[in-house]
């Protein structure tokens, strides 16, 4: 079970969100990378929402640490099945909103069980994607990139870097990682056929 901390990151997510709004007035954006996950350490130090205290400052780690897939531990920011798909859900609401592009990326692990070469995978996008993107889990073999603001033009490029860094991450030949991508609006304009899209190139893609 994922543990509370006291500069836990912000994830998105209704108990998230909810916690964010009742501390800061406002919603925060997650990013992939703990350093810009600032609003709970804010709060504590009391330059927002009137102070802190530390029985709501518990309440909220708990909360935003059940959308987090907490065997990470502190330094990725990976959510679980549910907050992944929380985050999804409101990307592409507000892409809709505001006539912007998100980039969909899909990796699978082949030729395991997850653990280990999960983690693995999770640590390397971590460090190789924007601090302003979502890592999460979709099951325990595959994960998830929300990637901001991106076309499809983009979002070829970042999936086709990823691939070419990945062979250095994995050089073992028992391990295969498969890796797909699809774009709302342009390749699919509702979140199952975005996924159904993804999925369906994935059983075609190998990194």
């Amino acid at each position: 079970m994922p543990c509370a901390h006291p500069h836990s990151p912000v994830g998105l997510g209704p108990t998230a969100f909810l916690a964010c709004d009742l501390l800061s007035g406002k919603t925060c954006r997650p990013s992939a990378s703990i350093s810009n996950f600032v609003c709970i350490s804010e709060v504590q130090g009391g330059t927002r929402g009137g102070g802190s205290g530390s029985g709501m400052d518990a309440e909220v780690n708990a909360r935003i640490a059940s959308i987090l897939e907490g065997s990470f531990g502190w330094d990725v920011a990976c959510f679980n099945p549910d907050g992944f798909h929380y985050c999804l859900a409101r990307e592409l609401a507000e892409s809709m909103r505001y006539g912007h592009f998100a980039g969909f990326l899909v990796f699978r692990v082949e030729g395991c069980n997850g653990g280990d070469e999960v983690h693995r995978l999770v640590r390397f996008l971590g460090r190789n994607v924007r601090d302003t993107d979502f890592i999460g889990l979709l099951d325990r073999r595959t994960v998830g990139v929300i990637l901001q603001y991106a076309t499809v033009e983009n979002t070829r490029r970042v999936l086709q870097r990823l691939r070419e860094e990945i062979r250095g991450w994995f050089p073992e030949e028992e391990i295969q990682i498969l890796a797909a991508s699809a774009v709302f609006p342009s390749e699919a304009n509702t979140m199952d056929a975005l996924e159904n899209l993804a999925q369906e190139r994935l059983k075609q893609a190998v990194v």
